[in-house]
């Protein structure tokens, strides 16, 4: 964060099942010490995972996004939970999306998109933050009508339990994965890298930029 403090994020699994809160621990004095770590999520939810943080630049307000199963397969739904306290505290999960088919690569047994099976990153949410709009987007992988694309949705600072439509990232024919987003914090632009294999006929798997010409409505 601008403020100097690092934040660390993980999912405690333990031994072979599928029970797995996600934890915060924060350094304010440049990752000499931490605190104790904060659990994020409910002990009682399963496959909790795929944690990023991304900060406001003028508040140090947190955010950090995961994914988690309802009680199911890994990667049902999109959640976000914000800390106004430099990580000391953080407010209940609310869920700003749901996935209608999410990327699974590996193990192979589970492997969903075209092509023989290969190892990869999957369909965790990527957020970034918007300070000249008081905005966080996120932006995520997901399979609709069988090819994976890259998609993004955002809400406003102020009000986190309301979220626009997601909308497809520069649609393609063939399979993108694992979105990455940033945002230039003056004019508001939105910049995505990601594997690509609509370059190919998905046979390949090359990186993709993509900026927005202006900021995302």
């Amino acid at each position: 964060a601008n403020d100097g403090t690092i934040y660390v994020t993980w999912a405690q699994f333990n031994g072979y099942g599928s029970h797995s809160p996600v934890y915060v621990a924060t350094s304010s004095d440049g990752g000499r010490t931490f605190s104790l770590a904060q659990k994020v999520t409910s002990g009682s939810v399963r496959s909790d995972q795929d944690q990023r943080i991304v900060t406001d630049p003028r508040t140090g307000y947190a955010y950090l996004t995961f994914d988690n199963s309802i009680q199911g397969g890994k990667g049902t739904a999109l959640y976000v939970s914000m800390s106004k306290d430099r990580g000391v505290s953080w407010s209940a999960p609310i869920q700003l999306g749901t996935f209608q088919n999410p990327v699974c690569l590996y193990p192979p047994y589970c492997f969903n998109i075209s092509g023989a099976p290969f190892r990869g990153p999957g369909s965790y949410p990527a957020p970034a933050f918007d300070p000249t709009r008081n905005r966080l987007y996120v932006a995520y992988t997901d399979i609709v009508n069988g090819i994976a694309q890259g998609f993004i949705t955002w809400a406003s600072a102020g009000d986190l339990t309301h979220w626009s439509a997601p909308a497809v990232i520069a649609p393609a024919t063939g399979d993108r994965l694992n979105v990455e987003l940033s945002i230039e914090p003056v004019s508001g632009r939105l910049d995505a890298m990601f594997y690509d294999r609509s370059w190919s006929g998905n046979t390949l798997v090359d990186v993709t930029y993509a900026s927005s010409a202006r900021p995302w409505r």
